[in-house]
């Protein structure tokens, strides 16, 4: 009986019989041809190298990834960044775990070498797609590529030279995460790395502006006020605080959702002030707002869309919730000490 043999395709037919015998998953067929891989160039090397970390074993992945010459794969930058991001990136919205689990001392040695650009697209999409994921499955192999990329050089690498822990908390990630269950598992994985990153009150505080500007998570915030995060924190702008920018309560006052007005309660037992104010335009008010020294417009919180409909989503009005907020920290901190101290951790009660 005799057997078919692949024939030796002209080089012009290379690519497009290895996409297919990639796509059919005949990884003994393209491992031989796997010798005249490198012949290829770059953009085609790469582009084989995704399509088979999207769907194709692992034996056939590993086969096109030593076949590969040095520009294609193992030391030259992509846009960039690097191949391994785009090959991660590729398993993770293939779900070939299988893949993804080889990748992952590779992704850490990547994303700790300092000469490789950090937040590249690759890495970035790869964080948000990781962060959304619907399978739980494919969540806990995103995280443990996350967690081992963290702990491996976080020694010897500072927090801004390996960018890993900016990246998780980047605003790509959070405005990418919207469902309440995936912000849930988000948060905790900020609570087991947050502790050991080190972070400066800036980087919170802003993180924590950029919830309050986006998803309104109060799980999100809950883990940055934790962390150390300044609840009325305000961008800075050149030398001390810029007193024209909104703060974390002002920014979600300006949201009319569950999840906003959930996240001004939250702020208010922290111990955010409800009495600040922005500076805004006239277009923009409702309600005619103060001015500054400048004749500036100032806008207050108790202007917002967000408050004045605060009632629907928590059953009080604006001005009653200041009130029992204030009266949840008083009892908190009486009940600790005796006397009025800002609150740790708020108890509350409703």
């Amino acid at each position: 009986m005799s057997t078919w043999t692949l024939p030796d395709p002209d080089q012009t037919e290379l690519v497009p019989l290895l996409s297919d015998l990639i796509t059919l998953g005949l990884t003994t067929e393209v491992q031989a041809l796997a010798k005249r891989f490198h012949s290829l160039d770059t953009n085609a090397q790469r582009s084989l190298l995704e399509q088979a970390a999207y769907a194709g074993p692992l034996p056939m992945v590993k086969t096109l990834y030593f076949a590969c010459d040095e520009d294609a794969c193992n030391t030259k930058a992509l846009y960039g960044g690097h191949v391994i991001h785009l090959l991660a990136h590729s398993a993770l919205l293939g779900e070939n775990l299988e893949v993804l689990e080889w990748l992952t001392p590779k992704f850490t040695k990547v994303c700790t070498n300092p000469e490789v650009m950090p937040k590249n697209y690759f890495q970035m999409e790869f964080f948000c797609q990781g962060a959304d994921s619907d399978s739980q499955e494919t969540f806990e192999a995103w995280k443990k590529v996350v967690l081992q990329s963290w702990y491996a050089d976080q020694d010897r690498f500072s927090l801004y030279e390996n960018h890993l822990l900016p990246t998780v908390m980047s605003r790509a990630v959070i405005n990418t995460v919207k469902d309440p269950m995936k912000l849930e598992r988000l948060a905790a994985l900020w609570d087991e790395i947050i502790p050991s990153a080190k972070l400066t009150k800036y980087t919170l505080g802003s993180t924590l502006n950029i919830v309050a500007a986006s998803t309104c998570s109060t799980a999100l915030a809950q883990v940055l006020l934790k962390a150390g995060a300044d609840v009325d924190f305000r961008y800075n702008k050149g030398s001390g605080t810029d007193s024209t920018k909104k703060t974390p309560l002002h920014l979600a006052s300006r949201k009319v959702s569950r999840e906003a007005a959930e996240l001004m309660k939250l702020l208010l037992l922290w111990g955010a002030d409800p009495n600040v104010k922005a500076r805004t335009f006239w277009s923009c008010a409702r309600t005619k707002p103060s001015k500054d020294k400048n004749n500036r417009p100032r806008r207050t919180i108790d202007m917002e869309r967000g408050t004045q409909k605060i009632e629907r989503y928590l059953g009080m009005s604006w001005e009653r919730l200041v009130e029992w907020a204030q009266e949840q920290r008083h009892v908190a901190a009486s009940t600790r000490s005796g006397a009025y101290e800002p609150l740790t951790t708020p108890v509350i009660r409703m």
